[in-house]
């Protein structure tokens, strides 16, 4: 009678785990296959049932070795494939407003009006790689850097691309390899000399820009006095452009904080234009400017631009 009993029961068993295969087959093909056992009624009795808890952990993503691809897979998610066509079509209030931090019911953005800030201490310089606590929200909005955090979130949203359209981290998190938006042009800046003007306004950001802003934001001129980005980013090595849309950043050791700094504040070198990097490097010959071309972003002055 017991093995009889026995007979039915595993019977009954292979049909009910039969049912189950069965029915929600189609659903459960996207989804991964722990919690999928784990919503079942009978797999709570089976012995295997601790397992699923371990086998949902072990699914998670590791807390330090893998930050750095975790990232890059999600910028691959959210990459625009077409970035020419982006960049033409839309303007960069669309992009903000494209973010998955942003909320139709706060409404649209209007351009004009007049924004005041108040400040216990007189602006003392320009340098976009060195005012990002007290100086920073007076002009940093003006300039725009390789990543940055999902702007309606801040540091408790995701890193996503800015200029940099799409990045995957290489060789372990030694190397960076940046694909830049195309069609991205430096704004027409009525406050340039002349002498300058006409190589900056309207030219084409590309990968000779970017490398020229990070050279300048950790290894700047004597007299420069900036220094967060050499403190974020000390373990950078050397960098090159691969083509005019793809920047290699490669450096001394795989550090988690890379990624970061590189969106933070401290670390994100935003971007000027190659010649006018040169111009503020004293390179050239510029004898109509009356100030000492090192102090163009150090120092407030009427002919301070930026």
């Amino acid at each position: 009678m017991l093995g009889t009993i026995t007979v039915i029961s595993l019977f009954m068993a292979c049909a009910a785990a039969a049912e189950q295969a069965a029915a929600p087959a189609a659903p459960q093909a996207a989804a991964p296959a722990a919690p999928a056992q784990a919503a079942a009624p009978a797999a709570a009795a089976a012995p295997s049932a601790p397992a699923q808890p371990m086998a949902a952990a072990a699914a998670a993503p590791a807390p330090v070795a893998l930050v750095q691809k975790e990232v890059a897979k999600e910028a691959k998610a959210t990459a625009v494939p077409t970035p020419v066509q982006k960049a033409a079509e839309q303007t960069w209030m669309d992009l903000y407003m494209s973010g998955p931090g942003y909320n139709s019911a706060w409404g649209e953005p209007k351009k004009g009006g007049i924004f005041r800030y108040g400040a216990s201490h007189k602006l003392s310089g320009h340098d976009p790689n060195y005012g990002h606590s007290f100086e920073g929200p007076q002009f940093l909005p003006t300039y725009n850097a390789l990543l940055r955090y999902d702007p309606w979130l801040g540091l408790g949203g995701q890193i996503e691309g800015d200029l940099a359209e799409t990045w995957e981290v290489q060789d372990g998190g030694l190397t960076v390899l940046f694909k830049l938006r195309e069609g991205i042009n430096f704004q027409v800046n009525p406050n340039l000399p002349a002498e300058i003007a006409s190589a900056v306004s309207g030219d084409s950001f590309t990968c000779e820009d970017a490398k020229a802003s990070l050279e300048f934001a950790l290894n700047p001129p004597e007299g420069i006095l900036h220094s967060g980005p050499r403190a974020a980013l000390g373990h950078y090595e050397t960098s090159s452009c691969i083509d005019d849309y793809t920047f290699k950043v490669e450096f001394k050791e795989a550090l988690a904080r890379t990624l970061p700094q590189f969106a933070g504040m401290l670390g994100s070198p935003n971007n000027m234009d190659k010649d006018f990097v040169a111009y503020i490097r004293q390179e050239g010959d510029h004898p109509d400017l009356e100030i000492p071309y090192i102090d163009l972003l150090d120092e407030t002055t009427p002919v301070t631009f930026l």
